[in-house]
């Protein structure tokens, strides 16, 4: 009984000195969590080996006084979902020390990023749109059955490297300084018919010609994410980024992100429909969304078409970055507030073909995967699986996007 509750509870003992260098090994093999442990005796041996080839030695191993000086930290594994928050933390911890970076980074541009570890899970949904309403999720209308199925099959995917993602949707603030260096002018304000707004005459949303990511129809703040903003807009803010980066020599590289990582990230280890589980309520506090607050300030909005949250988020239009509690990642608004344009082509079929490792998407198409949800969008839009899509020049005031930031130097596992 005794050994069993020190398996269970006792905090693990601190190895002495000469062998200090593998405390962080032993953490691993008698970790409280089984994910986090090595998955095979050869994994263990294997990273033994790779830690004493990383060290400096004046004296054999054997007897208590040997001096040993690690030059290496041990190379994590990839995570495996599911997991749980604590083992989501830890890993992130593992490899920032590993890769000698932090969890939580703030760059030059004042854009915060999470570091997310290599891990593997299951993308998409074998769900199907009667198993959904079966579940109370209500679908507009029948077509919405092919929509549903886009999203499967659910397959195994394995991210290999790790990399920053923003903690958040890239803000007016972040956009702001781009267009103030460079002049641009987005496809809302140049092309077309300009982008989407609240007519408050209506109590509606319109598309009209002076609305655009500076002027919505409703009040934003500077740390709300930027909106009306297409696939393409987003690029030329990537490409301003890594020609600013590339001048000063850095090795950071920002792009948006793939489909498949996008998911990962938002799951972090969950294999729920939302990463609070499986009912629409677990959101409350983590998502803004289609809600009480919603409804009164879109009085003819079809809620029994359109279905929303019971809940009230106290967030009618978008609001700032962080104001809800973040993922087991330590990201915000995965799930809610706007939607995020991923950088792959759409195809419905795709995942029955999905490579393995690191899924790019189709080679090619017309138009680009959107993931998350937004202040706009009700239960069956909010889950981790849905996906939506548009063409490269579509812009509205429940889209942004989020960067992700590779770091080049970064070992494939």
């Amino acid at each position: 009984m005794a050994l069993g509750f020190a398996v269970c509870q006792a905090a693990l003992p601190v190895l002495p000195e000469p062998y200090a260098f593998l405390q962080d090994l032993f953490a691993r093999v008698l970790c409280k969590e089984p994910a986090w442990r090595f998955r095979t005796c050869g994994d263990f041996v294997s990273q033994m080996q790779f830690l004493l080839q990383g060290t400096s030695t004046d004296a054999t191993l054997i007897g208590a006084q040997a001096a040993v000086t690690p030059s290496r930290s041990i190379r994590p594994e990839i995570l495996i979902a599911p997991f749980s928050a604590e083992t989501a933390r830890m890993a992130q911890t593992a490899w920032a020390r590993y890769l000698g970076c932090e969890v939580h980074w703030r760059d030059e541009f004042g854009q915060d990023l999470r570091l997310i570890p290599p891990g593997e899970y299951v993308m998409g949904s074998d769900e199907t749109a009667e198993h959904l309403q079966l579940a109370g999720f209500v679908l507009p209308h029948s077509g919405w059955r092919e929509w549903i199925a886009a999203e499967s099959p659910g397959h195994t995917v394995r991210i290999t490297r790790p990399f920053y993602l923003g903690v958040s949707s890239a803000t007016r603030a972040h956009f702001a300084a781009f267009v103030r260096a460079t002049g641009y002018r987005t496809d809302a304000e140049a092309v077309g018919k300009g982008g989407w707004g609240y007519a408050i005459e209506t109590k509606n949303g319109v598309q009209r010609s002076d609305f655009n990511w500076k002027q919505t129809g409703f009040a934003q703040s500077e740390q709300d994410p930027v909106v009306n903003v297409t696939w393409k807009d987003a690029q030329a803010y990537l490409k301003w980024l890594n020609e600013l980066t590339a001048e000063s020599g850095s090795a950071v590289r920002y792009r948006l992100p793939r489909e498949a990582e996008w998911e990962y990230a938002c799951r972090a280890g969950t294999t729920s429909r939302f990463f609070t589980g499986d009912q629409t309520g677990s959101l409350r506090g983590f998502a803004n969304v289609q809600a009480v607050s919603f409804g009164v300030v879109f009085p003819s909005h079809d809620q029994k078409k359109w279905q929303g949250f019971s809940f009230d988020d106290g967030s009618p239009f978008t609001s700032s970055a962080g104001l809800y509690s973040s993922n087991p990642f330590g990201l915000c608004d995965m799930l809610g507030n706007v939607w995020d344009w991923c950088n792959d082509y759409f195809d419905a079929g795709y995942f029955g073909r999905s490579p393995v490792e690191d899924p790019r998407g189709p080679s090619s198409g017309d138009s680009h995967v959107l993931r998350g949800g937004s202040w706009a969008s009700g239960p069956v839009h909010l889950r981790c699986s849905s996906r939506d899509h548009y063409g490269p020049g579509h812009r509205s005031y429940a889209v942004g996007f989020r960067v992700v930031a590779d770091l080049t130097q970064a070992e494939k596992v």
